[in-house]
């Protein structure tokens, strides 16, 4: 039973002793997920954080590796390339005095992937494993208008769903943002709705900004910013500006020069359900699973949307 005192994530993960919180779709997704675990590390958990990287990990050191396809990055991690999210946030979380290991995952496969999860499941001993998406195009199942950038956001769902944890649980931050890539929100919400059906919608709570998980996430995007300053994430940088009260066509990066964005209170909204419901009403993970490459993925994804006979048309949101 939940409670309107407590969202409905922070009841299901109230067991959980050692938790992954693990960014979905590589890049910065991991950022999304830095106020969560602030607040799980403020309850006593014990909180690792993991990210399906697009850095240039095959460079790296041999001592970096744990096992194949996990590298584990902390603060002092030599890089190849200045594009590196996870030492970045590596770095903060030392000036934060807090654990300061980001463990990073190549872009590959769910057969490996699943396969770097339990590595981490089995040495960190893991009850539960959180997914973070910056964005909501993990909520997708395949049908709707536009996919966004769905094929790591798809590995990472399916490599998790195929793991034996207590708690599997997806969350999002930065509803809106995938507008630029195609996502219609209405579809967003028509997902979440049928998610509710099955019991498996676990709710919507805001961050508030006089927070320490707000704190630390503002800090963690403003460092990273500076550090990769020809690429910053345009994801995090709309949910921070969002987050400090910006609204509207707030442009902070050469980036989005030429497209209007919509910085509003709602990308400040965490949203979170399921992940095994989510799993299941994908109209295509099953075929993901045999995969090693990321390319694979990204055929599939392309084959299933040529096969399919009926594209959900978008619709605009009515108020």
């Amino acid at each position: 039973m939940f409670s309107l005192a407590e969202p409905p994530l922070f009841t299901r993960l109230k067991q959980a002793r050692r938790i992954l919180v693990a960014g979905a779709g590589g890049g910065f997704d991991v950022f999304a997920g830095l106020p969560l675990a602030a607040e799980l590390w403020t309850a006593g958990k014990e909180v690792h954080l993991a990210n399906l990287s697009f850095s240039r990990l095959h460079g790296l050191d041999l001592d970096v590796w744990v096992e194949e396809n996990v590298a584990a990055i902390v603060p002092g991690t030599a890089a190849r390339d200045s594009y590196f999210p996870e030492r970045s946030l590596a770095r903060c979380l030392e000036a934060h005095g807090l654990p300061s290991t980001v463990y990073a995952f190549p872009k590959v496969g769910v057969t490996p992937l699943r396969a770097a999860y339990q590595v981490l499941v089995e040495r960190l001993d893991l009850d539960a494993v959180v997914l973070v998406d910056g964005g909501t195009d993990i909520l997708l199942r395949g049908d709707e208008a536009g996919l966004g950038t769905p094929e790591e956001d798809m590995a990472s769902l399916a490599a998790v769903h195929g793991l034996d944890v207590p708690e599997k649980i997806v969350v999002c931050l930065g509803f809106g943002v995938d507008a630029y890539h195609g996502v219609n929100h209405v579809q967003v919400l028509e997902n979440l709705a049928a998610l509710d059906r099955e019991g498996a919608y676990l709710g919507a709570f805001s961050l508030p900004r006089a927070s320490r998980g707000a704190e630390l996430y503002l800090d963690a995007v403003a460092r990273a910013q500076a550090d990769t300053p020809d690429h910053p994430s345009i994801v995090n940088g709309s949910i921070a500006a969002a987050l400090t009260g910006a609204f509207g066509d707030v442009q902070f990066t050469s980036r989005t020069r030429g497209s209007e964005l919509f910085v509003n209170p709602l990308m400040a909204l965490y949203w979170a359900v399921d992940a095994d419901a989510l799993a299941r009403r994908s109209l295509y993970l099953d075929r993901l699973e045999e995969t090693f490459l990321m390319r694979q993925i990204s055929s599939i994804i392309e084959g299933f949307r040529a096969e399919i006979t009926r594209i959900r048309p978008p619709r605009a949101y009515p108020h």
